[in-house]
């Protein structure tokens, strides 16, 4: 079988994967306004890849940097406002799993392409 087929099959699972933890950061984001909005302000407003507040209206470079700087620190460290078994836990390990398996995959994925002389050297 040629190995081209897996491989492409493989990188539309890392795409959805991919997808799925820009959902599943939306949510998280959508959830912190909701339940917990003085911790959403606290936080620079961010705003998701799809989702963003109507009430009160967020700059988009403004949201796009509190996005970035959140993101960047739940990644790996629980914020203080986080308790442990709430649905905003839950989304959050569920956002970590598909964000850090999506690249993670790219990676294993990219290496099997150079082991497998896909890339001209």
């Amino acid at each position: 079988m040629d190995p081209v087929i897996p491989f492409g099959l493989v990188m539309l699972a890392l795409l959805a994967a991919k997808l799925r933890s820009f959902k599943l950061w939306d949510e998280l984001l959508e959830l912190l306004y909701t339940e917990r909005r003085p911790d959403w302000d606290a936080e620079g407003q961010p705003i998701g890849y799809f989702w963003r507040p109507e009430d009160p209206p967020v700059g988009t470079i403004e949201g796009m940097t509190a996005r970035r700087k959140l993101m960047g620190r739940l990644r790996g460290e629980d914020p203080a406002w986080l308790v442990a078994g709430d649905p905003l836990h839950i989304k959050l390990v569920a956002w970590r799993l598909t964000w850090w398996g999506g690249w993670i995959g790219v990676a294993v994925a990219g290496c099997f392409a150079l082991v497998m002389g896909f890339y001209p050297g």
